[in-house]
C-alpha cells in the first residue's frame, strides 16, 4: 500500500517552491491533488493562486464533460482538479450536480461498523474509541498512531476495506499531561475519510466529536456482545494502553488511561469475565489511569487479550511475549487456562 513519507513529503515541498505546476508534480509522483494541498496545507506553506485560472482548454473539458452528466470523479482525475473545483465549474454553468455524479476516489467499507458482530470490528472500533476521531461539523473521521505502528496503521487501512495512503505526520512539540514537560515526539501517520455513514455508526457506538473532552463509556451489550468485549478491550490498549517491563525489579504493569467512565467500565467489564481487578488513579480532571500489577493478574490478563486476537500491535505484543518470558523465569504458569 502507498503511503507519503517524510522524504517524498519534502521533495514534493520542494518541488512547488521551485514554481513546477501542481499538475506535473502530481504526476510525477503520483498523488491525486487534493493530497497534494493537505501537504503543502499542513506545512504551512502559501498557496499560490488558489483560485488560479485554469487553462481555457481544461475548464472547457470540465465543462464539456458536465453538461454529459460524466461523474465528479472522472472528470477530477482525468484533470488532476479538486471535486472543489469541478463543483464550482458546475455552479458556475448552472448545473446542480446530484449524489449519483460523485464516486470516492479511495475505497472504503462505509458499512464496518453498522454490525459489530466479529472479533475484528469489535477490535478496530476499540482502536478509534482510544485514538480516533470524528468531526464536530462535518463528516470527517480519523485515526493516528506513531509511526513506529506503521504496519498496525496499514492492517487498519486494509481492515477497513480502504486503499487510501496512509499520510504522515511531522514531528511536533507535545506536553505532558501528567508531568507537563515538553518533548518532541517521533511524529505519527494518520488516515482520514469523510463518510457520514461510518461517522453516524460511529456515533451510533458511542464515539463523540471532540471525545477528549467527553467521559464517553464503554459500548453496551446492544452493540458490543459479551463475548466480543476483550477484543474491543485490545483495541483500546493497542491505543490508549501500556505493557510496561520494568528492568530493575523485573516487574511488569498492565493499564489503560482516558476518562473516568471509559476506564471504570474496562475495569468492571475485565472483572466479570476474569475476577480479577485494576487500580483506578485520578491523573486530573477527566483524566485516569487504569492499572494492573499483581504478577497473576496480569498472565491472565494478557493472555485472555491476545488470545485468538485478529491483528496485533507489533511493539506491543512483542512486550507480551518478553513478559511471558519473565514470568516464567520466576516459575509461574504462563498458559492460558
Amino acid at each position: 500500500m502507498k503511503y507519503i513519507d517524510k522524504n517524498t513529503e519534502n521533495l514534493i515541498i520542494k518541488s512547488y517552491l521551485n514554481n513546477q505546476g501542481v499538475h506535473n508534480i502530481c504526476k510525477t509522483f503520483g498523488i491525486h491533488c487534493q493530497l497534494f494541498y493537505k501537504i503543502i496545507d499542513s506545512n504551512q506553506i502559501k498557496r499560490k493562486g488558489v483560485r488560479h485560472k485554469l487553462p481555457k482548454k481544461i475548464s472547457d473539458g470540465i465543462c464539456h464533460l458536465l453538461k454529459n452528466n460524466t461523474k465528479v470523479k472522472i472528470i477530477s482525475e482525468l484533470y488532476n482538479v479538486s471535486y472543489g473545483t469541478v463543483q464550482r465549474w458546475a455552479k458556475i454553468i448552472g448545473i446542480k450536480l446530484e449524489p449519483s455524479q460523485f464516486k470516492r476516489i479511495y475505497t472504503l467499507n462505509e458499512s464496518f461498523f453498522r454490525n459489530i458482530d466479529t472479533p475484528e470490528k469489535a477490535q478496530v472500533l476499540g482502536v478509534f474509541f482510544a485514538d480516533g476521531w470524528i468531526g464536530a461539523k462535518n463528516h470527517t473521521i480519523g485515526i493516528k498512531l506513531q509511526t513506529k505502528d506503521l504496519e498496525y496503521m496499514k492492517t487498519l487501512n486494509s481492515v477497513l476495506g480502504s486503499n487510501r495512503p496512509l499520510y504522515f505526520i511531522k514531528p511536533t512539540l507535545m506536553t505532558s499531561p501528567v508531568s507537563k514537560k515538553q518533548y518532541m515526539d517521533h511524529g505519527s501517520y494518520s488516515l482520514c475519510f469523510g463518510s457520514k455513514i461510518m461517522r453516524n455508526q460511529l456515533i451510533s457506538c458511542g464515539l463523540l466529536p471532540n471525545k477528549s473532552h467527553k467521559n464517553f463509556s464503554f459500548p453496551d451489550e446492544s452493540i458490543i456482545p459479551k463475548h466480543l468485549q476483550k477484543y474491543f478491550i485490545l483495541g483500546f490498549l493497542e491505543g490508549d494502553g501500556w505493557i510496561s517491563l520494568c528492568s530493575k525489579n523485573n516487574r511488569v504493569n498492565v493499564g489503560f488511561c482516558g476518562g473516568y467512565n471509559i476506564c471504570n467500565d474496562i475495569k468492571n467489564i475485565i472483572f466479570s469475565h476474569l475476577n480479577i481487578t485494576g487500580t483506578l488513579h485520578k491523573v486530573r480532571s477527566n483524566f485516569y489511569s487504569l492499572s494492573y500489577n499483581c504478577i497473576e493478574n496480569n498472565i491472565k490478563l494478557l493472555n485472555w487479550l491476545y488470545t485468538n486476537a485478529p491483528f496485533k500491535m507489533d511493539r506491543k505484543y512483542h512486550r507480551y511475549l518478553e513478559a511471558l518470558k519473565r514470568f516464567k523465569s520466576k516459575g509461574y504458569n504462563i498458559n492460558p487456562n
